[in-house]
């Protein structure tokens, strides 16, 4: 036999206020998305205060940064102004440079210039004076042995490697104190170069 139940009426005396309420999936859904809403809002409001503090201490790098790039602007002027004289300092060095090595390029080679006028004169030959001017050097001498002597001097000047001509400016016969003669010379001797 089959036992039946009876089913009783639900009879709910409690006020509508305090009566268990089911969960409807409308409401289930309503309730899901409420807190999902909560949790996104909660996380969008820790990121802003995040971004906030970042920006803040962003904001307070890029004034240090600016008040030290403030007080390093007159030394930064002054390092210009410096690198400045140092470029014109470095470009007059360069300009002394070069006419140093004109003026070397220029210079004679003293020791072949002076070889044949001063280690090997001919004999009857004196030096009295050499003086260089711009670039040509003027040889007075004297010649105890005649004319011959003072034209083979000239040639044998005139193979100095530095010399290109020689002149012969003056020669002139003049008494001496014992009542001797000789001949007074001047040379001029132009270089190589001139």
């Amino acid at each position: 036999m089959k036992k039946t139940h009876k089913q009783f009426p639900d009879i709910n005396i409690l006020p509508t206020e305090y009566r268990e309420r089911r969960l409807t999936p409308f409401r289930a859904v309503l309730f899901l998305l409420i807190l999902v809403c909560l949790i996104l809002g909660y996380n969008l409001v820790q990121a802003r205060v995040a971004a906030s503090s970042d920006l803040a201490t962003l904001e307070k790098e890029l004034q240090r940064l600016t008040l030290a790039a403030d007080k390093l602007a007159p030394k930064l002027k002054e390092a210009q102004q410096m690198r400045k004289d140092i470029d014109a300092l470095k470009e007059r060095i360069e300009k002394i440079k070069e006419a140093q090595m004109i003026i070397q390029s220029r210079r004679p080679d003293w020791f072949s210039l002076l070889q044949p006028l001063l280690f090997s004169p001919l004999l009857g030959i004196e030096l009295y004076s050499i003086n260089y001017q711009g670039l040509n050097l003027k040889v007075n001498g004297g010649s105890y042995a005649g004319y011959e002597a003072i034209f083979r001097f000239s040639d044998q000047v005139k193979e100095a490697p530095s010399v290109s001509q020689v002149f012969i400016d003056r020669v002139e016969l003049r008494e001496t104190e014992k009542g001797g003669s000789f001949l007074s010379f001047s040379l001029t001797l132009k270089l190589k170069g001139g």
